[in-house]
């Protein structure tokens, strides 16, 4: 079992968090995959599930991780696919922010005021699943 497994990448589907998993393997890094979409914290805040495929790996080694990650990236585009921070460009990005108290009994983890929002885990940015549209201002024209 890994000690302290720790996300540095965050994917919507399976198979591309799968091969960069496999690549941190084959460097001899300890990473796995982990599905984070519990069915029942889904359903119960009505959600689709994003970012739910996790790459993980010992806390230990996930500024080494990040850093072969890059290079990874840079020669094989690895992380096209993961999501990213649009303020500091990190793969370290949850959905949706969860409060980081201690869960109390039977209750489920107490959601963020920010309304479903993306959470960066190096900046602590936040952003929103979907961005506001901006409004384009109509002109009547008079016939």
């Amino acid at each position: 079992m890994m000690k302290i497994p720790t996300p540095i990448a965050s994917f919507d589907r399976a198979e591309p968090a799968e091969i960069v998993a496999s690549r941190l393997r084959d460097t001899c890094f300890e990473a796995a995959v982990q599905d984070t979409s519990g069915e029942e914290f889904w359903t119960l805040y009505g959600l689709q599930p994003k970012g739910h495929f996790k790459v993980i790996v010992p806390l230990v080694q996930s500024e080494r991780a990040l850093s072969w990650l890059r290079e990874f990236d840079a020669a094989e585009q690895l992380l096209a696919t993961a999501l990213r921070c649009p303020g500091c460009g990190s793969t370290r990005v949850e959905f949706p922010q969860l409060s980081h108290g201690e869960p109390s009994g039977i209750f489920p983890p107490v959601m963020d005021s920010s309304d479903h929002d993306y959470h960066c885990g190096r900046c602590k940015q936040a952003w929103p699943v979907y961005p506001e549209v901006p409004r384009v201002a109509t002109t009547h024209l008079a016939a």
